[in-house]
């Protein structure tokens, strides 16, 4: 009748709990769940140790709450859902504006999914006097339609934490008793379906919460008695840390409160195993959608240049590719501007280019197109201050002191000749800030070494099943270091991945090109690490839907972000966003132009996440 009601990283998560016998306990007069998150409120810290929750008589009650619910005749959304509180200029009430600063994110990441994020203090009461009965701090929607209600807890609160259940289970069986006129809501109001269904529970709190001591029952004893009750209930409940979300501005006089961080949910035990979706129906539909728009575009700026152009017919998903002679006319240049046109097609040098950059779905001539011109111009101040998605600037706060380079290759981690690591563009100064840009791509670049073929020359010597472990009588546990190359030397001091103990899979085949860019910005030339004046960038297409919640490449930035020794290390920010700055600047409105109608990614396209 319901969805299984403990999902598979949920399961990884409740893995190895210790078991409190006293859990077992028969409790069939406590079916009064309102009842009972009032009684432990009210107790000394003696009695409510001495209460015990037995998860079958909870889930007993769960139903007679369902079936005794309190309606709202006045409805349960808000029409005036501004993502301001009311707070004045002083507040206490920090999850409330710990709620809101999410919600004005949009969508939390689970370990496997998005967490579309639909509203904040969501009510229930049915009249005044529907005493006990609160208001949910977030309400979420999950990927199959299924409501998700949020318990949060901020890091110093310290009273039982079977609370935090008990209101959970309380929202969710109103809830459920009011699913079918809480959906045709959502319906009328924002055209969102809800699934009839069972809404999932998500207890989440900053990492100092679940790492404070003090509140009761330990965290195993809750493990047990949330795996229990979810089992009884048929419902997942999650026990989520809010992960790089530390930095909370509270929303006073009229601002909205701030979370800043990737802000992102992470399983209080074990970690999930990382797993890449496949490619999507959507991103197929992205493909042939921009090929179009590229071919209109030819048709309209280069009408009768037949002969710029490699042989091909319109239609798929093929774009536009221009002979290699012509491949700087894939640039957008100014008019009437000579010197600065020739200063951009210098910026990389014909030998350096990527292999499809005469195709307009070139990632590295957009770059060159859009960098190039900053740096030409002697605008760099242009990228000052955008904001990147987890509220720190994308490129740096002031331009002063940095210079640009295109395709920087990167002496600094022992790699082979000829196969360093070169960042699509270097900003050096003050800080470091190696940026990776990406416009059509369909995720990251992952380790070559699993997919060496047997037929290759070095497939004896270099092949690697995936698992960083020893192969092949190597004498490390990486091939990539048995050859001397240095990435294992770094990646401890930047993510959380041991280098002397087995990983099965490799976290670097995920990760493999965001990780040497990380690497690429923080490994100095002494082969110290700098994490305060050093990070990596990614630049991306926001309607492309492998970098939106969900797609491949999404899921590869989510592994590597959560395994950040620091979180900010690795920021993103969408080519819109800096096509909306780039509209803002007095004569580049040739370039904001240019980059709407050849790739729809200027000022009329709306800024990301």
């Amino acid at each position: 009748m319901h969805a299984p009601y403990i999902s598979a990283w949920v399961a990884s998560a409740f893995a190895g709990v210790c078991y409190d016998p006293r859990m077992s306990a028969d409790a069939d007069q406590l079916i009064d769940l309102i009842d009972v998150k009032e009684r432990l409120r009210r107790l000394s810290k003696a009695e409510r140790q001495a209460l015990v929750l037995d998860p079958a008589a909870l889930a007993r009650g769960y139903h007679r709450l369902r079936e005794t619910a309190p309606r709202r005749a006045q409805g349960y959304l808000s029409k005036n859902r501004t993502g301001v509180t009311a707070s004045g200029a002083a507040s206490n009430r920090i999850e409330e504006h710990l709620a809101v600063a999410l919600f004005n994110r949009g969508a939390l990441m689970l370990p496997e999914e998005p967490l579309t994020l639909l509203d904040y203090q969501f009510p229930l009461k049915g009249v005044r006097a529907d005493s006990g009965v609160g208001k949910i701090d977030l309400l979420g929607l999950r990927r199959d339609g299924s409501l998700a209600i949020f318990e949060l807890k901020v890091a110093d609160n310290a009273e039982d934490r079977r609370i935090a259940l008990l209101e959970g289970l309380i929202y969710a069986a109103i809830v459920e008793a009011n699913i079918d006129a809480i959906a045709a809501e959502f319906r009328a109001g924002c055209g969102r379906e809800i699934a009839r269904v069972r809404p999932h529970i998500v207890i989440a709190a900053p990492p100092g919460y679940w790492a404070n001591e003090k509140p009761f029952p330990d965290l195993g004893a809750f493990h047990r008695l949330v795996r229990e009750t979810a089992v009884a209930v048929e419902t997942p409940i999650l026990i989520c840390r809010v992960d790089d979300a530390d930095a909370l501005e509270l929303g006073l006089n009229g601002r909205p409160p701030l979370v800043r961080g990737h802000a992102y949910l992470s399983p209080v035990a074990e970690r999930a195993p990382h797993r890449v979706p496949p490619s999507s129906p959507a991103y197929d539909l992205y493909l042939q959608e921009q090929a179009r728009r590229f071919w209109s575009y030819r048709r309209a700026a280069f009408a009768g240049d037949d002969y710029l152009f490699e042989p091909g017919a319109e239609g798929g998903v093929r774009p536009p590719v221009f002979r290699p002679e012509h491949a700087a006319r894939n640039l957008i240049v100014p008019p009437r501007a000579d010197d600065v046109a020739a200063s951009i097609v210098s910026a990389i040098p014909p030998a350096a280019r990527h292999r499809h950059f005469a195709s307009m779905r070139s990632s590295q001539a957009l770059a060159q197109s859009v960098f190039g011109a900053l740096s030409a111009l002697g605008r760099l101040d242009v990228l000052a201050g955008i904001e990147a998605e987890d509220g720190y600037p994308a490129f740096f706060a002031a331009a002063d002191g940095f210079a640009m380079a295109f395709e920087q290759t990167v002496a600094t981690l022992g790699e082979l000749p000829g196969r360093e690591t070169s960042v699509d563009v270097m900003l050096s100064g003050p800080a470091r800030v190696a940026v990776e840009v990406k416009l059509a791509e369909n995720g990251f670049g992952r380790c070559s070494r699993p997919d060496i073929k047997p037929e290759a020359a070095n497939f004896t010597r270099d092949h690697c099943d995936g698992s960083y472990t020893r192969q092949r009588e190597r004498a490390t546990r990486c091939s990539l270091s048995e050859r001397g190359i240095g990435y294992w030397r770094h990646v401890p001091q930047l993510f959380d991945w041991p280098a002397e103990v087995d990983h099965s899979p490799c976290p670097l085949d995920l990760t493999y090109q965001l990780a040497r860019n990380v690497m690429a910005a923080c490994v100095r030339a002494d082969g110290a690490i700098e994490t305060q004046r050093a990070h990596a960038l990614l630049v991306y297409d926001a309607q492309n839907p492998a970098f939106r919640p969900g797609g491949v490449a999404d899921a590869q930035w989510w592994v590597a972000v959560r395994a950040l020794c620091h979180p900010r290390l690795l920021r993103r920010v969408s080519w819109q966003r800096v096509a909306a700055r780039l509209a803002e600047v007095g004569g580049l409105h040739w370039q904001v132009r240019a980059l709407e109608e050849k790739y729809s990614i200027g000022k009329s396209a709306a800024a990301s996440r």
